[in-house]
């Protein structure tokens, strides 16, 4: 998308914000609008922050088999390395120069670079030298390998893409289920994390109190958490569970769901404004706000 493109959606959403805010009082949802309204315009502002050549010093904030991300001075910057064993968190001391990405996409491939630059990076470092600051003690992706390669290639490949967002488009399965949009949809929704929760709560809720049950099903749930939180869905998921149940349990529920979609998906944007072009990020909080309104719809319905 270009900003020609996104300056409609700007001004619809900027509307939106305005009606929100004066006709149906909803003061926080009305933020969210305006938020999500300057982060399209604001997504395409891509400043950098680092000289083309010389010396770097950049956090691990994505790592993959073949390459990872990596945030330096305010820059998201791209690396590859195939094979490599970084892990999120890593600090690295880095020599080479910094390029414009361009890829070569050839009709009907995975556009690559088009998601690099809606995740804000724009620029790939050739690196003629890398070494460790700081090599962090959690070995997420080592430990992720391991509990893999205890299955088989169709299951190895199947929970991989299903649980972390890795997808193996030469296997036959992950193509079947691409073709028909099935495990991206059920995966990017983040639907099944709610339903995953809610039985083991349930399980807990069936002979304890409601703050322990929610502390040993976050607790049980926070395994595979830690492991995947690098998909927005997850991430939108634990910060939502974490704050519907502060709000329950210690506000005495003074603030209602729309409000605390609302106020999450704020600062998500507020943090990374280039969610606003990630599917996992739109689909969850729209799913949210459709079933809201459509309840909010009923109950007015059946009290005329």
């Amino acid at each position: 998308m270009t900003i020609i493109k996104a300056i409609p959606l700007m001004v619809l959403f900027l509307l939106l914000s305005v009606l929100s805010f004066f006709k149906y009082k909803k003061k926080i949802f009305a933020i969210f609008l305006l938020i999500v309204s300057l982060s399209l315009g604001l997504s395409f502002l891509n400043p950098h922050f680092n000289p083309s050549s010389g010396e770097y010093t950049g956090i691990v904030i994505q790592a993959k088999s073949n390459y990872v991300l990596l945030l330096s001075n305010f820059e998201k910057i791209y690396l590859s390395c195939k094979g490599n064993k970084y892990e999120v968190g890593d600090i690295l001391f880095l020599n080479g120069n910094l390029n414009e990405i361009s890829f070569v996409t050839l009709e009907s491939e995975f556009d690559f670079q088009n998601y690099l630059n809606l995740a804000g990076v724009t620029r790939e470092l050739n690196a003629t030298q890398v070494s460790y600051i700081f090599e962090t003690f959690l070995k997420i992706k080592s430990f992720k390998n391991n509990f893999l390669n205890s299955f088989n290639s169709n299951a190895y490949a199947l929970i991989d893409s299903f649980l972390f967002n890795v997808k193996d488009y030469n296997n036959d399965l992950i193509k079947n289920f691409q073709n028909i949009n099935l495990l991206h949809i059920f995966s990017i929704s983040g639907l099944y994390l709610n339903l995953i929760y809610k039985i083991i709560y349930s399980a807990f809720n069936w002979k304890l109190k409601e703050k322990t049950s929610f502390f040993l099903s976050l607790g049980l749930m926070s395994f595979y958490l830690v492991f995947a939180f690098n998909k927005v869905s997850v991430r939108r998921f634990t910060y939502l569970l974490l704050a519907k149940n502060i709000n329950k349990l210690f506000l005495k529920n003074k603030f209602n769901s729309i409000e605390i979609n609302s106020a999450i998906g704020s600062c998500m944007l507020i943090f990374n404004r280039h969610l606003i072009y990630n599917s996992s990020f739109y689909i969850g909080f729209l799913i949210s706000f459709v079933l809201y309104f459509s309840k909010f719809i009923l109950e007015r319905g059946n009290r005329v």
